[in-house]
This record gives C-alpha cells, sequence and structure tokens, in this order.
C-alpha cells in the first residue's frame, strides 16, 4: 500500500470565513486562499440596497477594534458612491457608559436605518442594551451575522443570506450523518434545528426556555438545508487541497508517493485548480475573490403564531461584468406604520414642485431646506 501524503495543515492557510481585503493580495499572500465571504462585494450589496430603497441618511453600527473600524470605514465610502449620507459611525466597545451615550445618539438620531458592520455582538453585555435602546431602529444585518443573537432587534429588519450551495455529494453526506444512531448530540442538534421535540421531558424543558422556541412532535429528524451553512465553504476548501494534491501526486504516478509534500510544490497545484462544483459553478482557486456572488434579501418578523421567520424578498447577483438587484418592498413588514410605502429614512424630505434644494452651511449634502423656485425657472431635481 502507498503512504498516504500528509503535513497538509502547516503547508497553507486557507479560510472559510470573513477575510481582510488585503489578504487578497496575490503577490503579498501568495500561499493565502479563502472560501469565505466576499466583504467588499457585501458592501456593494448593501449600498445598492440602500439606493434602491432611496434610503438617503443612515446610520453604522460596529463593536470597537480593527476589524470593526476598518469595514465601517469601507462601508460608508460605498454607501456614498451611490449618493447616501451617514449620520455617524457608532462603535460599541463593552464599555456601558460609553455605549449607552452611543445609543441614545442612535435613538435621537433621524436616521430610520442603522446598519450593522464588523464582528456579532457576541455577549448580553453588548446585545442587551442594543436590543433595548433601539427597538424602533430598522437594521439592515450583513451576510457575516446570525439572527437568532437579537431576535427581537432584528424583526423588521432586512437580512442578507448567502445562497445555498447544494453540493454534488450532499446525498453521500445526508445518509452517512443519518445513519449514525449513538451520537445524542447530534440528534440535540438536529431536534433544536427542526424544532422538535426529543420526548425527554428535562430536556425538551432545557430547550424551550433556552432557546425560547416551541417544539413540536416531528415523525422524523431531518437535516434541513440550512444545517448545511455554512459547510460549503469548508467543502471547497477540502476540494481545493483535494484537487491539488491529487494532481500533483498524479505527475509522479511512477515513484513512490511523497510523505512530505513542499509547500511550494503544492501551491504551484492548488492555484492552479480548477473544478466543476456543480449545476454549472465552476470555481477557479486562484480567484475566488472574483467568483459571482449571489446573496437572498430576507424581511425578517416575529409573531405569536411564527416565532422567528424570514421572508425572502429580494435577490442580488454580482459579477465581474456586472451586478443585479430585484426587491419587493410589498413583502416587507416594517417596524413602523408606512402605509403599504416603503420605509423613509431621510435627512431632509423631497422638496415639493416648484422648489428647489438650498444646501445648509456645514451640513452633509442629504441635509437641505427646501426654496421656492425663482419666479419663470422650475427645479428639474426633486
Amino acid at each position: 500500500m502507498r503512504p498516504y501524503a500528509k503535513n497538509f495543515v502547516t503547508v497553507f492557510q486557507i479560510s472559510y470565513g470573513a477575510t481582510h481585503p488585503a489578504l487578497n493580495d496575490r503577490v503579498q499572500y501568495p500561499h493565502y486562499f479563502s472560501t469565505g465571504p466576499n466583504e467588499h462585494i457585501q458592501h456593494i450589496a448593501i449600498a445598492e440596497l440602500v439606493e434602491r430603497l432611496g434610503w438617503t441618511w443612515v446610520i453604522i453600527l460596529a463593536t470597537r477594534g480593527d476589524y470593526g473600524e476598518r469595514e465601517s470605514k469601507n462601508l460608508r465610502n460605498e454607501i456614498t458612491k451611490h449618493g447616501a449620507c451617514i449620520d455617524f459611525i457608532g462603535a460599541l466597545t463593552e464599555d456601558k457608559d460609553r455605549d449607552i451615550k452611543t445609543l441614545v445618539r442612535i435613538q435621537k438620531s433621524s436616521a430610520e436605518v442603522v446598519i450593522l458592520c464588523g464582528e456579532l455582538f457576541r455577549t448580553r453585555s453588548l446585545s442587551s442594551p442594543v436590543e433595548e435602546m433601539i427597538i424602533n431602529k430598522t437594521l439592515l444585518v450583513p451576510v457575516t451575522w446570525a439572527p437568532i443573537y437579537t431576535i427581537l432587534l432584528f424583526t423588521g429588519g432586512l437580512l442578507f443570506k448567502e445562497t445555498i450551495v447544494v453540493l454534488s455529494d450532499r446525498n453521500f453526506f445526508y445518509n452517512y450523518v443519518m445513519a449514525i444512531e449513538e451520537d445524542e448530540l447530534l440528534k440535540d442538534l438536529l431536534a433544536i434545528d427542526g424544532s422538535c421535540l426529543t420526548h425527554d421531558k428535562e430536556k425538551d424543558d432545557l430547550f424551550q426556555r433556552v432557546y425560547n422556541h416551541k417544539y413540536w412532535n416531528c415523525s422524523s429528524l431531518t437535516l434541513s438545508a440550512q444545517i448545511f451553512y455554512p459547510s460549503h465553504r469548508v467543502h471547497r476548501a477540502v476540494m481545493g487541497l483535494a484537487h491539488a494534491a491529487h494532481d500533483l501526486l498524479s505527475t509522479s504516478h511512477n515513484k513512490d508517493t511523497p510523505i512530505n509534500i513542499h509547500r511550494r510544490e503544492l501551491h504551484r497545484y492548488l492555484r492552479n485548480v480548477r473544478y466543476n462544483e456543480g449545476r454549472g459553478r465552476e470555481i477557479v482557486f486562484n480567484e475566488l475573490m472574483k467568483s459571482p456572488v449571489s446573496y437572498i434579501i430576507c424581511a425578517l418578523y416575529s409573531d405569536p403564531e411564527v416565532f422567528f421567520k424570514a421572508t425572502e424578498v429580494g435577490k442580488y447577483f454580482w459579477s465581474e461584468s456586472g451586478s443585479s438587484l430585484e426587491i419587493n418592498t410589498q413583502k416587507i413588514r416594517w417596524k413602523k406604520n408606512t402605509n403599504n410605502q416603503t420605509l423613509k429614512s431621510q435627512c431632509s424630505p423631497n422638496c415639493p414642485p416648484g422648489s428647489r434644494k438650498l444646501l445648509r452651511e456645514r451640513a452633509p449634502p442629504c441635509c437641505y431646506d427646501c426654496a421656492r423656485c425663482s419666479e419663470g425657472e422650475i427645479s428639474n431635481v426633486t
């Protein structure tokens, strides 16, 4: 038997999470790859949605730190490119007094929309005050967040979700997982994911208290599509390495298989990996950050009958050749009564016919007064 190639762990860094854009520099970081979400494209998608909905006055809220600061600035730049203005960028620090001042400022702002970015509010010391103090604001939630953290706050907001990739070997994985009978933890996870009772009263009571969710009698446990997310990112990383190792070893089929593979050798093959993931999706490993991106836009809400539901209201697609955005505002349940109109988030209302914008001194261009047009003149800008 030929020995297996090993020591892959120290060969490359392949991330399946969000990544710093600087790491996409193939010259400076030739041995780093990411199968995770493209942060820059996420910012473009958010900016285009803000523009489409006519929101010209928004707030950005992030956690304090290098990542949150960098991402919020990049997001601000993209939003302003699309004609909107940022009231301010707020940063939460876990310093209670400072955070309350930030949240009070958000409360008082005329901006109705708060865009989240940076890292998740992972602790109750961050999520609780946010949930309590700005619950009347509408949140726009990026793909890197999970709404389970602050469900009450997210209700009435919009969430970007990655399109779930159906893997070619999904059935094999499904059958393998469901055949495992002795794994009690797996059964519990499947029960929680499917909102199913385990018929262990103590355990069911615990789950319902912890997750504040109603559970049901299910005929059988199943793997939902959502449970595969973000497994496809890990799958891509493994497939990339597998293809690279296969190609490298295939070139030496008449020789003994090397026990250790040098990273420079594997890198040469990894950067040339190109394979079909299924349904026409071609993965080019050296150009992962240039790959087409698809998002689903969901409206979030909860009520006595449905604890928490995400309704698809739009789609976003990006590729190097262009982007497209579809949004059905009639399907969105806004937090505030908008009389069946799209929620407004503006510093100043549109000027009526026969008037023109009069910019305020030292104010952003989205904040203005309206002045009547001079005799014989008509404004061609609202």
